[in-house]
């Protein structure tokens, strides 16, 4: 590709997700675009924008989705006319503007299938250069895609190539109806579903409507006199990662999901209230967690959650108790507890990513990376480091070194 080579991504955006990032990487990592431009619509023209989502705030959002990302523009050129979005039209004004760059369009595998019923669908076929990514659930399937492109390449002379590109199973749609009703989805970068949170679009609330039965209703409207608007949110959301990650792996999602939303009950509470507990419940501190403020929450939530929340279950008390620090001999419950709360959607550090691409194939795997991700952000600040933690991640380790030696 020339010097000047840009890719042009449109589409409503409503939401942007992870797909739509990871279809940018790959053209600039792998198709050699110098750049690639990211093109909301204002007023799409084949469909109406679900939601009711104004324009502005979908280019918000998708600011959000592509900030920090090398070669990679968020172009708001579509909100500076009126009418509708044709894509025509925005290449005719961008070939002006920019007469040395050659543009050229990515698209979805379903977009392609409709592409010769656009506004001047023939002028942009013969003329523009085109990138199809194979789209998960189209009616054409990857043979049809092939057969298309043979086509428009023969009566247009289409410059069209498939993107060798991995067919991810995500949909706008479904995005939208797990932001009403939950879980909220992974596929969402945390950057803007917490914008989606703070603005309540998409139907999403994050408080008792969130419950699924009596007992969590009655804890989240408890929560919401105690917690910051910040760390309800945070519970919920590990509350739903936790049924997520339950159903996956055995665990009774009833159980995780109490778990997952009383596991940070204290955690607004002040150092002299956490002191005042531990003198409350008995709790007797070790000289470094007296030093460690961060770790006591962990360690009245447990006590607090069963004497003032009711919940009696053993294991929840236990996973909600390590779910700071880990431990050795970590049980299923506390490991699923610990990863909930480091990887749910709203989440976004360093090094969250690798824990979330691998937490559904391998739990140890995912416990592994979280705990030294921890362990490196401690280190990094000075901190203290909390013999529990050093015993987890050893454990885990022999751990997965005897799965190896099994399998070999």
């Amino acid at each position: 590709m020339n010097s000047n080579s840009i890719a042009l991504l449109g589409g409503t955006f409503n939401p942007p997700h992870k797909a739509h990032v990871d279809m940018v990487k790959f053209a600039l990592s792998t198709l050699g675009f110098d750049g690639v431009w990211v093109v909301p619509a204002a007023d799409p023209p084949h469909k109406p924008v679900a939601g009711d989502v104004p324009a502005q705030v979908r280019l918000a959002l998708t600011q959000l989705a592509f900030e920090g990302l090398p070669g990679v523009q968020v172009c708001g050129v579509e909100l500076e006319r009126e009418g509708k979005s044709y894509t025509w039209d925005t290449l005719t004004l961008l070939r002006g503007r920019f007469p040395k760059v050659k543009f050229s369009l990515l698209m979805g595998q379903d977009m392609l299938e409709t592409i010769e019923q656009w506004y001047c669908a023939e002028q942009l076929l013969r003329t523009t250069p085109m990138v199809v990514y194979p789209r998960y659930g189209t009616a054409g399937g990857q043979d049809g895609l092939l057969k298309l492109v043979q086509r428009l390449r023969s009566v247009y002379s289409a410059d069209v190539t498939v993107a060798d590109f991995p067919v991810q199973p995500v949909s706008s749609t479904d995005l939208r109806l797990a932001l009403a009703q939950g879980p909220l989805p992974r596929a969402v970068p945390a950057a803007v579903l917490r914008e989606i949170v703070g603005r309540g679009l998409y139907g999403v609330r994050l408080d008792a409507s969130r419950a699924k039965t009596q007992r969590e209703r009655e804890s989240i409207e408890r929560l919401a006199g105690v917690l910051s608007e910040k760390r309800l949110n945070h519970s919920i959301a590990v509350m739903e990662e936790m049924e997520r990650l339950s159903l996956h792996y055995g665990l009774e999602p009833e159980r995780g999901r109490l778990a997952g939303l009383l596991h940070d009950c204290t955690k607004d509470e002040t150092f002299e209230n956490q002191l005042r507990l531990c003198r409350e419940f008995d709790i007797i501190l070790s000289n470094l967690e007296k030093r460690s403020p961060k770790l006591l929450h962990a360690i009245t939530g447990a006590p607090v959650a069963r004497h003032r929340f009711g919940l009696d279950d053993v294991q929840a008390l236990e996973a909600i108790r390590y779910h700071t620090t880990g431990r050795a001999g970590m049980t299923l419950f506390d490991k699923l507890l610990y990863l909930a709360d480091y990887v749910e959607p709203l989440r976004a550090f360093p090094g969250v990513e690798k824990v979330r691409a691998v937490v559904d194939d391998d739990l140890n795997r995912a416990l592994a990376l979280a705990l030294d991700g921890t362990i490196a952000e401690l280190l990094e600040s000075g901190s203290l480091i909390h013999p529990d933690t050093l015993a987890a991640r050893n454990d885990v380790l022999l751990a997965m070194e005897k799965e190896e030696r099994h399998e070999v």
